[in-house]
């Protein structure tokens, strides 16, 4: 099947859709991504068999929007100091942005990647508070309690996150937009500790 994704922004909105992009190509599909030209760039790349087109125009680099999800996808990639500091250039920008529970959500995957499980487990909790219907943000409240040994704190919002999710056992567990196998193992493992079958 050929997929055509389209995103507008800059680096922190292209990262995500270029790992979908690598997914949907590694499971077989023919993959199109369109994106802007940014400085010294070509028009058109093709990487580990993405096909990236890139359309001249100009987008404003001070955009919030674009530093937290810049901040997510380098979460995932396990390069957390480089998140953190998108995330705080976000903050900086836009103080009081609706984005403050997505911000939070990365704060507690770069925790998670770091081993800083209790703050992990902080900042996924205030996330949760700011958008209680993030279901993102209860997985983390799972994995960072139940890796800071909190397993009680775990299989409540494990019981919380199934009124969102009543289907999620072990073997529909997603943990792939995670890149390093390790991550996914410590993932997987807080949540077989968390009572999760």
């Amino acid at each position: 099947m050929r997929f055509v994704l389209a995103v507008h922004g800059t680096r922190g909105d292209v990262e995500p859709c270029a790992a979908v992009g690598m997914e949907l190509q590694r499971r077989g599909h023919e993959v199109h991504v369109f994106t802007r030209q940014g400085p010294n760039q070509s028009q058109y790349d093709c990487v580990y068999d993405v096909h990236y087109h890139r359309c001249p125009f100009a987008l404003n680099p001070n955009f919030a929007f674009a530093h937290t999800h810049l901040g997510l996808a380098l979460c995932f990639l396990g390069r957390s100091d480089e998140a953190l500091a998108e995330l705080d250039t976000a903050e900086r920008l836009s103080p009081r942005d609706f984005q403050a529970g997505l911000n939070n959500i990365a704060r507690a995957i770069a925790c998670f990647i770091d081993g800083r499980y209790r703050e992990g487990a902080d900042f996924a909790r205030t996330a949760t508070r700011q958008s209680f219907d993030s279901v993102g943000a209860h997985h983390l409240v799972v994995v960072n309690s139940a890796l800071a040994g909190d397993v009680e704190a775990a299989r409540e919002a494990l019981q919380t996150l199934k009124r969102f999710e009543p289907c999620l056992s072990l073997e529909t567990l997603d943990m792939a937009v995670y890149a390093r196998d390790e991550d996914r193992r410590r993932y997987f493992e807080a949540f077989r500790l968390s009572g999760l079958e």
